[in-house]
């Protein structure tokens, strides 16, 4: 059975991890299954949203324990290469330029909060709890805390790292690191009216937001007279007047 499922419906990637019994807890496998999707998305032009979802009641339970002790029997240059297949990993979640969306339930541990880090939109039911617990098993989410930081905040990282405290999806909402929560009974169709809507989208415009967006981070200083020159290259662009000639001519 493939522990993760790809499959593309028009111009939607659905990525789906699929180890029910272990919680879809991330494995060697599964990290590189998921690497080598998101190279070959980012290939395809024609796709222009990507949906990350799991099989079972659970999200994800961060790394799979297993794995972690197998680093016993590696190099330490073999344990730098194993650990940077997982941070390439969220890399290319974080930096595609596709807009990419979570949908979450059960729980989210560890390495699952990092991968809902590096999403653009993130979709939970009621029931969904966060949690970062790797200090009570004397591990440390060195590869997920600057994704996660990204989205939520220096200080909401810092208790959410050093706590292991599990937080709900009501409170996961409030951090910022979920932004709708739907029943589970509605997420289905929540998922299909957002990406009929993200598709209606320019796909240029989406990618120019998401590399501005980028500068814009908690520990950056953004320069104005980088906005300035995107929306003065971006407004005289043919998408936008076409786009724009198309509304007032509706409107009209």
């Amino acid at each position: 059975m493939a522990e993760v499922l790809y499959s593309e419906i028009n111009s939607v990637a659905y990525i789906r991890l699929n180890r029910p019994k272990k919680n879809n807890a991330l494995n060697s496998t599964a990290i590189e299954s998921i690497s080598k999707h998101m190279q070959s998305i980012e290939k395809n032009v024609n796709i222009r949203v990507i949906v990350f979802q799991a099989s079972g009641d659970n999200f994800c339970a961060g790394a799979d324990l297993n794995w972690l002790l197998s680093a016993k029997q590696l190099s330490y240059q073999e344990n730098i290469d194993d650990a940077k297949k997982l941070a390439d990993m969220y890399e290319c979640i974080y930096n595609s330029r596709c807009i990419t969306i979570a949908v979450t339930q059960g729980k989210v541990i560890g390495g699952g909060v990092g991968l809902v880090s590096c999403c653009d939109i993130v979709l939970s039911n009621p029931h969904t709890s966060f949690s970062c617990p790797e200090a009570l098993l004397g591990m440390v989410p060195a590869v997920i805390a600057p994704f996660l930081e990204k989205k939520i905040g220096i200080s909401r990282t810092r208790y959410l790292v050093l706590s292991c405290q599990e937080i709900n999806a009501y409170h996961a909402e409030n951090y910022g690191l979920v932004n709708k929560i739907v029943p589970q009974n509605l997420i289905e169709k929540e998922v299909e009216d957002l990406v009929d809507h993200l598709l209606k989208t320019c796909p240029r415009a989406v990618i120019i937001m998401k590399n501005t967006l980028k500068l814009c981070g908690s520990n950056n200083d953004v320069d104005d007279n980088l906005t300035y020159e995107v929306m003065a290259k971006v407004r005289v662009s043919e998408d936008a007047r076409k786009r724009i000639e198309k509304f007032l001519a509706g409107k009209k």
